[in-house]
């Protein structure tokens, strides 16, 4: 198995690529082929799943954070759909090169936890 890729369009026609992992393995494969501006996306404070947006020269787009963030937590059905009590979760997010990996296969490690972003989502994701 390998990462799977996806493509997401936003509405100023600007194209994203965005690559997912299915398990620890995955995980760490993407982070080896990832550049350092790319973005990593995870849960905060759960298990999830790991997004990576690749960035070009400008910026992503509001759109395209949102959308990676989506993601990570339609990626992760155990949080989404498996707690009742969770009605919202933060994504966090950060370039490539603020992380390295752990010990443990698929773990990876933030270098500096000031420099996370994150992005609020609301579980469980609507259909729409």
């Amino acid at each position: 198995m390998s990462p799977v890729k996806l493509s997401f369009t936003d509405t100023t026609n600007t194209t994203y690529t965005l690559y997912y992992g299915r398990n620890a393995a995955e995980n760490w494969e993407l982070y080896d082929s990832a550049e350092a501006d790319d973005l990593w996306f995870h849960l905060d404070d759960y298990p999830s799943a790991h997004v990576y947006l690749q960035v070009s020269k400008e910026d992503p787009s509001e759109a395209a954070l949102q959308y990676a963030a989506r993601l990570v937590l339609q990626r992760t059905p155990k949080v989404n759909q498996g707690n009742p009590k969770i009605k919202k979760v933060n994504v966090i997010y950060c370039s490539r090169s603020n992380l390295k990996k752990g010990k443990s296969a698929g773990e990876i490690l933030i270098l500096q936890p000031k420099q996370l972003s994150s992005i609020s989502v609301e579980v469980p994701l609507s259909t729409s």
